[in-house]
């Protein structure tokens, strides 16, 4: 997504002047609030807006992980059911992905022209440079014939279906046309894209006027997710489909549990610092320890 990478990109470093970017993502959203790199060059003025920008584009897309999560709990549903003919409640919960994902990407298009509009010309040109070479990147690594085996997948992963050769030979040609299928809806997008990521380091760039703004994001991941469940749980038996649903509802809860232990931290660490405030003498303020004359 435009935001995720015009955006989050803008994490990790320290000097002042914009440097050539690295061949590597190098930004890093910590606790204590998002570090920026050191190529962008953002000064001790710009930090705390962009970190503000960066902030209400996370808060806007909460709903969209919320019914991210939402379509995953109802996959893992429908795959321990194996049942390719019940996915009513799929259907709704990519409905409700649509919704939120729309609502989402109306302010990320205003985020993007916010961050253009507070970027000087040679940082514009520095962000557009960097996700562009990050892009071809990708393309590149998406073309690699090396993309692992289903074996490889499923340890990685930790799951172990135990599936025979004629069930690997399927799933391989479905996954295959799958992807094809996918290359052939986004990558027509993906040019606006990057026409998109190129137009940025010009100062009359909005990408209200960008033919990506209008990108069907969101439906055609909906289109693809019911293809793809629908196209794929055939193959399986019922302890398979079985194995795949506990697998997804038990990430999900594992996730749960991270974030739950991360709102805890931020809570207590919120106290802590409201505390120490509280403590604090106002500026000014004579040192009760000390006896006047």
């Amino acid at each position: 997504m435009l935001m995720t990478t015009l955006v989050l990109t803008a994490c990790a470093g320290g000097q002042r002047r914009a440097e050539a970017p690295p061949p590597e993502p190098a930004w890093e959203d910590t606790k204590a609030g998002p570090v920026f790199p050191a190529w962008l060059g953002l000064t001790a003025s710009q930090e705390p807006e962009v970190a503000a920008l960066l902030e209400r584009a996370k808060r806007a897309g909460e709903p969209l992980l919320f019914a991210g999560e939402g379509v995953a709990r109802a996959l893992a549903s429908s795959a321990r059911r194996c049942d390719v003919n019940d996915v009513t409640f799929l259907e709704l919960r990519l409905e409700a992905l649509v919704a939120a994902g729309q609502n989402t990407w109306k302010v990320v298009i205003d985020a993007v022209n916010e961050l253009h509009a507070l970027l000087t010309p040679e940082q514009r040109r520095a962000v557009s440079a960097y996700l562009l070479e990050r892009n071809e990147r990708n393309r590149s690594q998406r073309r690699s014939p090396d993309r692992g085996s289903i074996g490889d997948a499923q340890q990685k992963m930790g799951l172990d279906l135990d599936l025979t050769f004629a069930q690997i030979t399927k799933l391989l040609l479905r996954l295959n046309s799958l992807r094809g299928t996918y290359e052939d809806k986004t990558e027509p997008w993906l040019g606006h894209y990057r026409a998109a990521v190129a137009a940025f380091a010009q100062d009359d760039f909005d990408l209200r006027e960008q033919p990506v703004a209008k990108a069907p994001i969101f439906e055609i991941a909906r289109d693809l997710t019911l293809q793809a469940y629908t196209q794929v749980i055939t193959i399986f038996d019922d302890a398979q489909c079985e194995a795949i649903g506990t697998f997804i509802q038990r990430k999900l809860d594992e996730r749960a549990r991270e974030q739950e232990e991360d709102a805890a931290e931020q809570r207590a660490a919120e106290r802590k610092a409201a505390a120490q405030a509280h403590d604090e003498p106002p500026p000014g303020a004579a040192d009760p320890d000390v006896v006047g004359p």
